[in-house]
């Protein structure tokens, strides 16, 4: 089977919608700062695209959730944020699901936290942009040894497994595994990805998923 490629309207211009909870916003330093991976994914996919006018929209709201059971804001938070562009955007990056998973440890939860994630999927593809979702990488919680802390884990795995089968099924969704290119373990000499709290990306870590997604976008053209 060929690779699934981007179809867009206009070669020369890409709107990317970066959406998510607080990954996206760019929470760091315990919350007292917030640098989002849009810049460098706008910075390094110009870069990589010269001549094609490049632009992103960053939407994270820190602690929101996917499911509308928890309270979660992001189907009407999308809904809002494509409805207000005045051109539909091309593509839309949805990373959701990691607060879901902080709050429900039910054997079925990652079920539901794709189904719901499929339902902003859906949202997209209506409006005519393609979606590059992206898995749910690691908290350090996942390198925790205990029995509550593993059923955590696995959940997360699970529903990282369930976004890429999903994934498969259509051509306008693309699958960019973010959780094996950043795990909780860091390489002597190396700038640290993650911040102390464990749960959020440090400037260099929301640098790299930028410029790693920008990468991951060049293939598909």
């Amino acid at each position: 089977m060929a690779p699934k490629q981007l179809t867009l309207a206009n070669v020369d211009q890409i709107s990317i919608l970066a959406f998510g909870d607080s990954l996206t916003e760019g929470h760091t330093d315990f919350g007292l700062t917030t640098h989002p991976y849009g810049p460098a994914l706008q910075n390094k996919l110009s870069e990589l695209l010269p001549g094609t006018e490049i632009t992103v929209d960053v939407n994270g709201l820190g602690g929101d959730r996917v499911l509308l059971s928890l309270a979660g804001s992001f189907q009407q938070r999308l809904k809002s944020a494509l409805s207000e562009k005045d051109t539909p955007y091309d593509i839309v990056v949805i990373l959701g699901g990691t607060n879901d998973l902080g709050y429900k440890l039910s054997d079925d939860c990652a079920g539901e936290i794709c189904e719901g994630l499929k339902a902003l999927h859906d949202e997209v593809l209506i409006s005519g942009a393609s979606v590059v979702c992206v898995t749910v990488p690691e908290r350090a919680l996942d390198r925790t040894m205990s029995s509550a802390y593993e059923k955590a884990r696995k959940s997360r795995i699970k529903l990282n497994e369930k976004i890429a089968e999903h994934a498969k099924d259509y051509s306008k969704i693309f699958l960019m595994d973010l959780a094996p290119l950043c795990p909780h373990i860091e390489e002597d000499g190396e700038e640290p990805l993650w911040s102390l709290d464990g749960l959020h990306m440090t400037t260099e870590g929301y640098d790299f998923f930028g410029e790693e997604l920008a990468k991951f976008i060049f293939t598909l053209f």
